[in-house]
């Protein structure tokens, strides 16, 4: 009995490091192949040649750099499976992309990217955002980085276009009622429906994000994240020391801007007036 159990468990770890969500450390890895730059590395179908959008990854990776005022640790391993399909089989996920919370394997389907007409380049900027955070954390800091603050700050820094914007967002928000608390969305966001409760989630958090860029400017907002990844159960107290104003009262305003349709369309004023 004993002998069956342990074949078992041996044959399912075997899958999985081969076609399932161990890939990643699989030591073989038949069919695909390695290219590695200082920074990353792009493992891809050994018959696929790599992506014109690609090509200068590293200059990629210095602007999340820049951006966030870190360093990565370690080279980051992005993984382009040949179809969607793979894509979700081996990272477990339905979505374009993902980063794993250890910030060293990104997963990239160039297939459900190009299919959706989005810029491949810009939703990895976004997971890269992740992975600078995780490699700069412990694991279990990780995933206690405020979702609010993660996904506002990847979407600001990778992707402000995606999702829903302007107008858009203000009817969703106020019209349909969408507008859920940033803090503990849960409940909230049951209102929402499915077709568009993720893509209303990180459209308001991005929101946000925009909200506090404009307040307190970019540097606040990363001096923030360095804070949070050496101890994200300082949210409030660290928001409090960098910009002096109260987290909740913050977003009481924000709140308050979305209902009287005053925001997100204040940003795109300022953007124009700066042009």
């Amino acid at each position: 009995m004993m002998a069956a159990i342990s074949a078992l468990l041996v044959s399912f770890a075997l899958y999985h490091l081969l076609f399932g969500r161990l890939f990643p450390w699989c030591p073989v890895k038949p069919g695909y192949r390695e290219v590695r730059y200082e920074k990353a590395a792009l493992l891809l179908p050994s018959r696929l040649a790599i992506p014109r959008e690609l090509a200068n990854i590293d200059s990629v990776m210095e602007d999340v750099e820049t951006f966030h005022k870190l360093t990565f640790k370690k080279r980051v391993r992005i993984i382009l499976p040949e179809t969607h399909r793979d894509h979700c089989r081996l990272s477990g996920v339905t979505a374009a992309a993902c980063a794993y919370a250890t910030g060293t394997e990104v997963f990239l389907s160039l297939e459900h990217v190009r299919q959706a007409k989005r810029e491949p380049v810009e939703i990895l900027k976004h997971e890269l955002s992740h992975a600078i955070l995780f490699q700069n954390t412990s694991l279990r800091n990780a995933f206690r980085i405020p979702e609010w603050f993660r996904e506002g700050l990847a979407i600001y820094y990778g992707n402000p276009h995606d999702n829903y914007t302007g107008d858009e967002f203000i009817e969703m928000a106020v019209d349909r009622g969408y507008l859920f608390d940033l803090f503990e969305p849960g409940a909230d966001l049951e209102r929402i429906p499915l077709e568009h409760r993720y893509g209303f989630l990180h459209s308001e958090f991005r929101c946000f994000m925009e909200y506090l860029v404009d307040m307190f400017g970019e540097d606040a907002v990363t001096s923030y994240a360095k804070v949070l990844v050496s101890d994200p159960g300082r949210e409030k107290q660290a928001f409090k020391e960098i910009t002096g104003a109260d987290l909740e009262e913050i977003a009481q305003g924000f709140y308050v801007e979305v209902m009287a349709r005053r925001w997100p369309q204040a940003v795109q004023r300022h953007r124009a007036e700066g042009d």
